[in-house]
């Protein structure tokens, strides 16, 4: 075969071959949560490595390519929440509402510092709630109710001052209310703390929720 002829061969050759994408990072972080859980009703079942981006799976919503938002509530999941979920930086919100989650509250999820909005209730997660979720400076909504948190409730919960809607009632949550409750979260519209182990006096700054 002529030299021009074995190259125009090999050329084309070449261009008939399948590209092969790679899964990005945010996509991998999501198959840790995947990995993680048992999936009864198949909500995850088009979480598939061989995609280039995580944005058109069931139940993420992406802006610019980025994950900002985790939504599947009431679909029977069951196992534990990986901390890795704290390394997607876009994060706004996660909806795990009515599953079967249990364990504790990773650590390193409150590294996701942009959380709006933390949304778990109705699952059976336990333990205490660690100090590190102060630095959800610009979360708005954290509704924790109906799980099994034990523990009272961490102090630097009062620099959470975007806070708009707190729920944390139906859990074992004990001892008294943090310093500065009152006007640490001075943008408080909805407050439900029914159901716990709380004690002690109620702060004499919860005047200042107005």
């Amino acid at each position: 075969m002529p030299p021009f002829a074995l190259l125009f061969f090999l050329l084309s050759c070449n261009s008939l071959a399948p590209v092969v994408h790679s899964l990005n990072a945010e996509g991998s972080v999501l198959l840790t949560l995947k990995q993680s859980l048992t999936d009864p009703q198949g909500s995850m079942s088009n979480w598939n490595s061989s995609d280039e981006n995580p944005c058109s799976w069931n139940g993420i919503t992406c802006k610019d390519q980025s994950v900002v938002s985790i939504s599947i509530p009431k679909r029977k999941l069951h196992g534990v929440l990986p901390s890795e979920l704290g390394s997607l930086s876009h994060l706004r919100h996660l909806n795990l509402r009515n599953n079967n989650l249990f364990g504790d509250l990773p650590v390193g999820l409150f590294e996701a510092q942009g959380l709006q909005s933390l949304v778990l209730y109705g699952n059976s997660l336990s333990g205490s709630v660690a100090n590190e979720i102060g630095k959800l400076r610009y979360l708005q909504a954290l509704d924790l109710s109906q799980n099994f948190y034990n523990g009272s409730l961490p102090a630097a919960i009062v620099q959470c001052k975007r806070l708009r809607t707190l729920v944390l009632s139906h859990n074992n949550f004990t001892g008294p209310l943090p310093d500065g409750f009152g006007g640490g979260l001075s943008s408080l519209e909805k407050l439900d703390l029914s159901f716990n182990e709380f004690n002690g006096l109620i702060p004499s700054d919860m005047g200042k929720l107005s």
